[in-house]
Parts: C-alpha cells; sequence; structure tokens
C-alpha cells in the first residue's frame, strides 16, 4: 500500500493529504482481516521501497494513491511508481545509478488498485495488456471532490463531503484487497454507491456534477475476477459492468439535458 501525503505541495493544499485517512482505514481494514500489509506512508511510498516490496513479496494486490498522468502513477512528492515502458530502456533520463527496471513477472498476478488521475487512459491498459497485471482500476481522467479546506475525513458527507467521494474508493479496495470482492465487483460496487448519492435529494446539485464525473471516468481493465492463488468470489459479468457503466453515462447525458433546458 502507498500512502504518500504530499505530492505537488504538502499540508491542506495538497489533495493527497485528505485521502490519508481514507487510506489508514483500507490498511486497518485489511490488518483486521489478518491480511499482511506492507504500509508505505510518505517518504516510504517511493519507487525504491515499493519496487522492493513488489519482488520480494509478488503481492495479490497492489493499492495506492498519488498523483498521476496519462502514463505514469507518483508516490511520495511525484517520485515516480509505475510508467508506460517501465520494463524498456531508459525511462528516467538514462541515468545509470537509475536503470532499474520491473520484471514483468513481479505483477502479473496482482491487481492494482490505484486512486490516481488519469491513469487508466494509457499505464492501465499497457500493464493489463502487456501482462503486467492480473488487473487494473483506476480511472482516465481527472478524480475530483470536494472538501472543507484544512479538514480530513469526518462522520459522514454532510460534515465532510469528501466522504462522498472517497469513502465508497476506501471500502471497495478494502474489500477487494481482503478478497471479499473481485476486481469487477469493486468497480461496480463504487459506481453503486456513487449512483445512490446522485439518485439521493440530499446530495446538492452542485457536487453531482462531480459524482457523475468520476463514475464515468473510472475503468477496471484485465481480470474482472479474483488473480490466481486467490480464493473465488462471484465475478461479475461482463455486461453488468456494461450496464454500470451505461448507467452512469445515462446519468451523465440526463444532467446535460436538464442543463440545456433551463
Amino acid at each position: 500500500m502507498l500512502n504518500p501525503e504530499e505530492g505537488h505541495a504538502s499540508g491542506p493544499r495538497e489533495a493527497l493529504w485528505y485521502a490519508v485517512p481514507y487510506f489508514e482505514q483500507v490498511r486497518d481494514y485489511l490488518r483486521s482481516r489478518g491480511v499482511r500489509v506492507e504500509y508505505l506512508y510518505r517518504e516510504e511510498a517511493v519507487r525504491a521501497a515499493a519496487w522492493a516490496r513488489v519482488e520480494e513479496l509478488r503481492p495479490s494486490y497492489f493499492v495506492g494513491v498519488g498523483h498521476g498522468s496519462a502514463t505514469t502513477y507518483t508516490g511520495f512528492r511525484l517520485n515516480k511508481i509505475l510508467w508506460v515502458d517501465m520494463v524498456g530502456a531508459a525511462g528516467l533520463g538514462g541515468q545509470a545509478e537509475l536503470a532499474e527496471r520491473w520484471n514483468p513477472e513481479w505483477g502479473r498476478r496482482t491487481v492494482f488498485l490505484l486512486l490516481s488521475c488519469v491513469t487508466a487512459r494509457e499505464l492501465g491498459p499497457w500493464m493489463a495488456n502487456s501482462g503486467m497485471a492480473w488487473s487494473y482500476l483506476g480511472w482516465d481522467h481527472l478524480f475530483g471532490f470536494i472538501a472543507n479546506v484544512g479538514k480530513r475525513k469526518g462522520a459522514d458527507w454532510r460534515e465532510s463531503p469528501d466522504v462522498l467521494f472517497l469513502g465508497p474508493v476506501e471500502e471497495a479496495f478494502a474489500r477487494c484487497a481482503a478478497a471479499e470482492l473481485s476486481p469487477g465487483a469493486t468497480y461496480v460496487s463504487i459506481r453503486s454507491r456513487y449512483s445512490s448519492y446522485v439518485a439521493s435529494p440530499e446530495v446538492p446539485e452542485r457536487w453531482k456534477a462531480l459524482l457523475r464525473h468520476d463514475m464515468i471516468h473510472m475503468r477496471v481493465l484485465g481480470g474482472l475476477g479474483n488473480p490466481p492463488g486467490v480464493p473465488g468470489v462471484p465475478r461479475v459479468p461482463r455486461e453488468l459492468l456494461a450496464a454500470a457503466a451505461g448507467a452512469a453515462a445515462g446519468l451523465a447525458v440526463g444532467a446535460v439535458a436538464r442543463a440545456l433546458k433551463k
């Protein structure tokens, strides 16, 4: 698990700062289930430490939060963790001392669960399609959320609006990494929670557009069932995934239509 806390900035000015308690809860949930967790926080959430753990343990799940781009996932202070073609040449400026290479076998049976903007656009497909990962769940656009500046996770969304956005991710990631949800079911779980908030008359309309956006841009790539060696849980048929995606798109189209009528 990677929970870097600092990316572009630090403290309340940094989006990752608000995610910290959610990923601490993922860690605590897993430990309460007897799952071994290698938890990399702040300065530990860097490539050298992450790669060493993956090489040694060949984990079934790799859970992280961090800034990203279409091709790259980063950790503490934007340290480069995963990127397209990381098994090939260069990638780090050609410096000899940084010439380490990701071994394709390390993550072949690993589910990658990454709350990281845009990485599902190119990094996720590259890892899933090339066999670098068993499954990859992430976002192909910016992940947005609302928060009260300077305040982290409260009791519920009325106290802390970030609970609406980060709470479903926390719960689903934790259950997936505990082998209680398959990657496909994790995807459906997050969408279902977001859909319930969008349908709720209590949630302010100005927040619903962002919830719809996050729903529409989440992707699950590669294997939908649990990875080899992990006890099976009910697999979500691709037709249901398509239906979930279609429902989210329909919500967005409906929102646009309503806006055009006003």
